[in-house]
């Protein structure tokens, strides 16, 4: 029997989350909600499913087993907290929560009812981020880039920058080098948008987080130097470059499954109590929890450096 998916969101998101849905045998779209009408109900009818003005209304009245959450990043934490205090196994979408706080309440939420809770940390299911994670010794690398640029629409920009993308850069430094020791960040802010540059430090390891909303080119990068080689990786492009000093590079195209269907099909296969290829690489809510600490403390090293005078002001 296919899991019953009530969606929570009828943005411009939810429209992927609805087609990835759509292509996941074990998974029912049963409603959709959205406190616009109309878009509820035009996307509703696209997957004839029934439409909800109210997600409370639609956590009661739909008969899902399952919610995915794509609301505006500020109510994230609200609706899912609603969705698991009602018995709905849950996939919200990142940052998860404004505060680490907020994470880890709903993670101790979902673990009390024993049910399943996900965050959509999709970067973890990019063919060239899996290959990464599996192809390189993380203990000897040296540095990684993470490089995350484009400019953003502009209803998105009322969600801080490091929230809404460099959350994702975040958890992947996380994932591959098993967790960090220091973390700092530098915010800029312009009339365009703004950039957040971070650094994190792991032993003797470092990880260097670029994201900005200033460049008019999407660019995409993830740059790893180990004793040995270095790699660069284009996760849009599915390209992963070799850089070896005693021969010419070498050039790695990857394939694989649509990162969003891959999640998707994984956190259905959670709350089926299924096996699933990509459950290698689902974050639990607690990477989450461990994401929003790493950005916390980061801010933190930021507003003590502008206290003590090592910088003359906030850029911008």
């Amino acid at each position: 029997m296919a899991v019953g998916v009530l969606l929570i969101g009828a943005g411009r998101w939810a429209r992927n989350i609805a087609r990835a849905l759509s292509r996941i045998p074990d998974a029912e779209l049963l409603c959709i909600a959205d406190v616009r009408r109309e878009a509820a109900d035009e996307l509703s009818s696209l997957y004839a499913a029934k439409p909800y003005y109210s997600h409370l209304e639609a956590i009661r009245g739909c008969g899902a087993d399952a919610a995915v959450i794509a609301v505006t990043p500020s109510q994230l934490a609200r609706v899912a907290r609603d969705a698991l205090n009602a018995g709905l196994h849950v996939f919200v979408e990142k940052p998860v929560a404004y505060t680490s706080r907020e994470a880890e309440e709903l993670a101790r939420l979902a673990e009390s009812r024993g049910l399943v809770a996900v965050p959509g940390f999709i970067m973890r299911f990019n063919p060239v981020v899996q290959w990464l994670k599996r192809s390189i010794a993380w203990s000897g690398v040296v540095e990684a880039y993470f490089y995350r640029l484009s400019q953003r629409p502009d209803h998105l920009k009322s969600t801080p920058i490091a929230l809404d993308l460099a959350i994702h850069d975040i958890d992947m430094a996380l994932w591959m080098l098993g967790g960090v020791e220091e973390a700092s960040m530098t915010r800029v802010k312009t009339s365009i948008d703004e950039a957040v540059h971070i650094t994190l430090r792991s032993g003797e390891r470092t990880a260097l987080i670029h994201v900005s909303g200033l460049s008019p080119v999407k660019y995409r990068r993830i740059t790893v130097v180990t004793m040995d080689e270095l790699v660069e990786a284009d996760t849009d492009k599915l390209e992963v470059i070799l850089h070896r000093h005693w021969a010419p590079p070498r050039r790695i195209s990857l394939n694989g499954k649509e990162p969003l269907l891959a999640e998707l099909e994984a956190f259905i296969a959670r709350v089926e109590g299924k096996g699933h290829e990509s459950l290698w690489a689902q974050p639990s809510l607690w990477d989450a929890v461990r994401a929003l600490r790493v950005l916390e403390e980061a801010g933190h090293a930021e507003e003590a450096a502008l206290h003590s005078g090592r910088y003359a002001g906030r850029p911008g």
